[in-house]
């Protein structure tokens, strides 16, 4: 019996906390459940499995796809590129699929046809710090170039037709969908685990372009970034980055992400109350960034 997508993925975490339960003495929910159906010769077999089995750190991956991405980080065959082109993205995602095997473990979406293709666009422009408007538009672009995409609900590609407009808030949908479910989530788990595992093998490197906190920030720009980590939301951020001649002062150290400030009076004068609301609730924890 085959499994695929969401069976898959349930199947496929379930193994691994039984793999990790069974290593201890201790009684455990989904061991205790499991064993109930297993008689004595597959509950040695269990056992005998886990004792010679590496558990990974996460339940994100299996233990044959961490092995297989530290050999790849090892010999040097996959980094981050330097460009989050689509091209480049496409490039790094068609490695990951063979490293992390997705014509398997992600069958119904990464590993399904030239899938990453479009999911590389949708990447590419989400670092880049594209607002939504403009990624849905990029997307409607390239899928009227390619002239068809993936009907989700249906699970079949369909022709697509601009004068449709049901098709067209479907393509719309679908794109948001993508974004936070796919993007922001299946991928991004699997840079965290690439990120990691770089940082694991070589720990005195300086990982300058780690894509998965551009995922994380949905931005490459160091100052967004730091915006960001200290509470700002992606769109406020960009806009403080737009208005950074007013909106921040530079310290003595006259850098622009190591040493600088947040202009109290242009910020409690700005028309932008998404700014001020936000710069509020910050300013309550961390007072000495306002000046």
């Amino acid at each position: 019996m085959q499994f695929k997508g969401e069976k898959l993925e349930a199947i496929r975490k379930l193994s691994l906390v039984l793999l990790y339960d069974a290593k201890s003495t201790e009684p455990t929910p989904v061991k205790d459940r499991f064993m109930e159906f297993a008689d004595d010769e597959t509950k040695e077999r269990i056992k005998n499995i886990a004792a010679n089995t590496p558990i990974s750190t996460t339940l994100d991956i299996t233990e044959d796809q961490s092995i297989s991405l530290e050999d790849a980080i090892t010999i040097g065959a996959i980094s981050y590129p330097l460009s989050t082109d689509p091209d480049s993205v496409y490039e790094f995602l068609k490695k990951l699929r063979t490293i992390f095997n997705w014509d398997i473990y992600e069958a119904e979406v990464l590993g399904r046809g030239n899938s990453i293709r479009h999911f590389s666009y949708l990447v590419s422009g989400w670092v880049e710090g594209n607002g939504l408007n403009q990624i849905i538009k990029s997307s409607i672009r390239n899928i009227a170039k390619n002239g068809q995409f993936w009907n989700r609900r249906e699970h079949c590609y369909e022709y697509f037709n601009p004068n449709d407009k049901m098709q067209m808030n479907l393509i719309i949908a679908d794109t948001l969908y993508e974004l936070e479910n796919v993007v922001r989530f299946k991928i991004s788990n699997y840079f965290r685990e690439f990120t990691e595992k770089t940082k694991e093998l070589d720990p005195d490197s300086l990982l300058y372009n780690d894509w998965y906190e551009y995922i994380e920030y949905g931005t490459k720009d160091s100052l967004i970034i730091e915006l960001e980590k200290i509470g700002f939301t992606r769109e406020t951020a960009s806009h403080i980055k737009a208005n950074k001649d007013k909106l921040l002062i530079i310290g003595e150290g006259n850098s622009l992400i190591d040493d600088f400030f947040l202009n109290s009076a242009e910020i409690d004068t700005s028309k932008n109350d998404d700014l001020k609301g936000e710069a509020k609730k910050i300013r309550t924890n961390l007072p000495e960034l306002f000046k």
